[in-house]
């Protein structure tokens, strides 16, 4: 789900114009789908309004995507990536 790491650099994609999918989890999609996302940061803040934030619990209901950012903690198991990463591939 999108993180610290993640939800910044999609922020960022969104701020300068690019159509992003957010993939979050538990509390944190809950919060982001009724409240949007708040960012702080020493370079601007940003905040995504929940009525205009794509974000999803579910990958599959992604969709096919151009672009994939991945940002895992070195912590997490590997195993998981690719039921997470193949549902947003084409098949080419």
């Amino acid at each position: 789900g999108s993180g610290a790491v993640g939800g910044y650099y999609g922020a960022r994609l969104v701020e300068g114009g690019h159509d992003v999918k957010f993939f979050m989890r538990n509390e944190h999609y809950t919060h982001c789908a009724a409240h949007g996302l708040n960012i702080t940061s020493v370079d601007g803040d940003i905040y995504i309004p929940s009525t205009e934030l794509q974000v999803y619990n579910n990958v599959k209901a992604i969709g096919q995507v151009d672009w994939v950012i991945l940002a895992i903690k070195s912590s997490s198991s590997l195993d998981s990536i690719p039921a997470l990463v193949e549902p947003l591939l084409t098949k080419d």
